[in-house]
């Protein structure tokens, strides 16, 4: 459960408050808990070099949402604030949901759940905040999820083990990237550094 106006949520049955102090320059850990066996609630932090209200411009923009998430998933406009998603699970079924955003304030917060019979029930919030000094924007991702039960939610909480911390440091690193450059930099090696490589 997410408490948007005063910046608290919900872990391990107890409601923690954020300090606003502490909010950190680069992406970073800031909490990572298991609410249940297959839950997941955790969040990480960036400071991006565009103003609140361009970022919150540029995550709306579907074709931005899918330059960012494209290595973990595909995104297709579901319409009036709808998201549609395909995650392919190694070695397991492609698992699909929509999302949709509840709650909205430009330059502020973009707050979303999952639809009914979604494969993965989640929901997040994506918050801006002028940075210290007023230097940039403080963007903080809260998510949430539980995984299917049975061996498909076996294949995707050990998948997801991983993409928590990792997915959501990429994605925030990827979305910082796009935001202060126009692109996204491929891991892929270039041409010419291969040939001078052989």
């Amino acid at each position: 459960m997410f408490k948007l106006g005063e910046m608290s949520y919900v872990m391990n049955n107890r409601t923690q408050e954020i300090d606003q102090t502490e909010l950190q320059t680069e992406t970073q850990a800031e909490s990572e808990s298991n609410t249940s066996e297959q839950s997941l609630e955790l969040v990480r932090a960036i400071t991006i070099h565009r103003s609140p209200e361009e970022l919150h411009s540029l995550w709306r923009n579907p074709h931005s949402q899918q330059q960012i998430l494209e290595e973990y998933a595909e995104l297709s406009d579901g319409g009036t604030e709808r998201m549609h998603w395909r995650v392919h699970v190694p070695k397991g079924p492609t698992l699909e949901w929509e999302t949709q955003i509840v709650e909205e304030h430009t330059g502020n917060f973009i707050r979303w759940v999952s639809l009914d019979n979604a494969d993965v029930v989640n929901e997040g919030v994506l918050w801006f905040q002028p940075g210290p000094s007023e230097w940039g924007t403080e963007v903080r991702l809260r998510f949430r999820f539980d995984a299917p039960g049975g061996a498909v939610g076996k294949a995707v909480a050990k998948k997801l083990d991983f993409v928590p911390g990792e997915m959501m440091n990429k994605v925030l690193r990827r979305f910082k990237n796009l935001a202060e450059t126009g692109e996204i930099p491929r891991t892929e090696p270039q041409p010419a550094a291969r040939k001078d490589k052989d």
